[in-house]
């Protein structure tokens, strides 16, 4: 069984490591497809009923990211912005690589505290985040039950 859901998420950041236009304060309405699929072998489709709460993946990656200003803990200006509202200071630069990173590995963690539940053998989770039109970042993690098996990441 595989799902697909659509979302969006407004986040701000600048890339201070980089010597061009990202370098300025700005921001993205990024664009995510999450695809997540079951399987009990490697031909075995399995259905699993509806258990995933999307409105809390949604509370989950609005906390963290919507509307927010990403700013690394190493960005010289911190000190000049750490204490306004909707900052949040990460340990990376708010590059979309990391930031889709740190999307897939939270919605890998809540939809396995409620996979770990069913008698599944292998899930696989996919996030493609699209920070413009033409760009886009497209990340997998799959999992067999209480262990992940591999990581891809691909660069479009």
């Amino acid at each position: 069984m595989k799902i697909t859901k659509y979302l969006e998420v407004s986040t701000g950041h600048r890339l201070p490591i980089q010597n061009d236009i990202c370098s300025n304060l700005h921001g993205h309405t990024y664009k995510l497809m999450i695809n997540i699929e079951f399987y009990r072998q490697e031909d075995e489709y399995i259905d699993m009923g509806s258990f995933i709460d999307w409105q809390i993946i949604e509370k989950l990656l609005n906390k963290d990211f919507g509307h927010r200003y990403l700013i690394s803990k190493h960005d010289p200006i911190i000190k000049q912005i750490k204490d306004l509202p909707g900052i949040r200071i990460v340990d990376y630069f708010p590059t979309s690589e990391n930031i889709s990173k740190e999307m897939i590995d939270l919605i890998s963690q809540e939809i396995l505290l409620e996979v770990r539940k069913k008698d599944i053998g292998h899930m696989s989770v996919r996030l493609k985040l699209s920070e413009t039109s033409n760009t886009s970042i497209d990340m997998q993690r799959d999992f067999k039950i209480n262990k992940r098996i591999h990581n891809t990441y691909v660069r479009q």
